[in-house]
């Protein structure tokens, strides 16, 4: 049997929690402060929340395991969180405004997805038929981060 040490183990299921009932809290925010509601079918919207929580969680675990610094972890996560989700993803300017030669990266930011996913939930109501290829790149992109993660990680497991 291999056990797993307490530096190695994965916490991506705990950050996915916490994830989701922060998600949780900012959207009884939205309902009952700002009165906003969902457009249409809400099942894309929930489906792509649990994705992109996992997807940042895992992010997180293959940075971590990638570096084994702590504090270079933590700084390689937030560069890696500010270039990719706030300036590659369409959330700030559209994804026609990145230069070409940077803008295939946006379509492995895992926040451009969810972005066109909440918009769709909020605003437009075009449901599945609208929005199936963005949750389904946000699952592919989440198990690519876990794949990777996983396999650097299982060399550092322990013989019992």
């Amino acid at each position: 049997m291999f056990q797993t040490s307490p530096r190695t183990s994965f916490y991506w299921e705990k950050f996915t929690i916490i994830a989701l009932a922060e998600w949780l809290s900012a959207l009884i925010l939205l309902f009952t402060y700002f009165g906003l509601g969902v457009a249409g079918d809400i099942t894309p919207f929930l489906v792509a929340t649990v994705l992109y929580c996992f997807c940042v969680a895992t992010f997180g675990t293959l940075i971590g395991a990638a570096i084994p610094s702590q504090a270079a972890a933590i700084q390689a996560v937030q560069l890696g969180g500010f270039l990719l989700v706030f300036l590659l993803s369409g959330l700030i300017f559209p994804v026609e405004n990145i230069p070409a030669g940077l803008r295939w990266l946006s379509n492995i930011v895992w926040a451009r997805y969810y972005i066109e996913i909440v918009r769709d939930a909020l605003l437009q109501g075009g449901g599945w038929p609208a929005t199936w290829f963005a949750v389904l790149m946000i699952g592919a992109i989440g198990a690519v981060f876990y794949g990777i993660a996983w396999r650097s990680m299982r060399r550092m497991q322990l013989k019992d």
